[in-house]
């Protein structure tokens, strides 16, 4: 993503290229979701939840999307969609009063009678999180669309799939949209080599609902809206393409990973 942005360098407003760089980044930390590690079978497999990549003979078809343990299967599940509901995650649990969370609401909420939570007490955000809180409301807009746009299955609305009607609900915690339910976690993973791993997120579907919700804000909707309204369709497509070319190129790199056993070689 940088090498590409530094190339527009004379094309691209300077402010984007933070926000690229977080969203490339951010935009797959979904796949440490369960129903995604659960995907990835077979011999020599490592005991790890943060796999983002495997061979192809590696997805057996009757497991994609099955817990490792074969107590779920989230058939419509989107990585991008917990890996946005990832960065609200971050808001939540450090500074809830965030401008990008309920920071334009507290007075409205406190009248309706809703208590405003406080910031968790067991931890300080970690180096990406730090960038994250510290984006205003526009920006951090932005980094969510752009990491749950990237396949090109999330965008305006977060709609449940036709999978998702299907899922049997046994806990009451009412069904998935995209394969992502109420209180689904993301365990503790680390984005950048060697910095200080991400705590467990917990992830929340309140921005699919309508309206301002007392636990993260502004609906989805209306935030992709005002983007659409500030940067317009073409411009916002432009953007979501770059972070798409710097994903599709990144994939195709053949580089050791350092953290996995035997890796000395591509």
């Amino acid at each position: 993503m940088a090498a590409l942005v530094g190339a527009l360098a004379g094309s691209l407003a300077p402010d984007l290229r933070p926000i690229l760089e977080l969203a490339g980044r951010w935009h797959d930390l979904g796949k440490a979701h369960a129903a995604f590690q659960g995907s990835i079978r077979g011999a020599g497999r490592p005991d790890r939840t943060d796999l983002a990549k495997a061979p192809g003979g590696a997805w057996p078809r009757k497991s994609l999307y099955r817990y490792q343990d074969n107590s779920e299967r989230r058939p419509g599940f989107r990585h991008e969609l917990a890996s946005a509901l990832a960065l609200f995650a971050v808001l939540a649990r450090h500074r809830p009063r965030h401008p990008a969370l309920l920071g334009p609401w507290v007075e409205l909420l406190a009248a309706l009678g809703h208590e405003i939570p406080e910031p968790a007490t067991d931890g300080e955000p970690t180096g990406v999180e730090c960038e994250i809180l510290a984006l205003d409301a526009p920006s951090f807009d932005l980094v969510a669309y752009l990491v749950a746009s990237h396949h090109g299955k999330v965008r305006v609305g977060l709609h449940a799939a036709p999978a998702d009607q299907d899922y049997v609900d046994g806990d009451g915690r009412g069904l998935p949209i995209r394969g992502v339910r109420e209180g689904d976690t993301l365990p503790a993973v680390t984005l950048d080599s060697g910095a200080t791993p991400l705590p467990l997120l917990a992830l929340d579907l309140s921005p699919a609902t309508l309206g301002v919700s007392p636990r993260t804000g502004a609906s989805w909707t209306e935030r992709v809206l005002s983007l659409l309204e500030r940067h317009g369709p073409f411009a916002l497509a432009y953007i979501e393409a770059l972070l798409r070319a710097a994903d599709i190129r990144a994939s195709r790199l053949k580089t050791p990973d350092p953290l996995l056993p035997g890796a000395g070689t591509p």
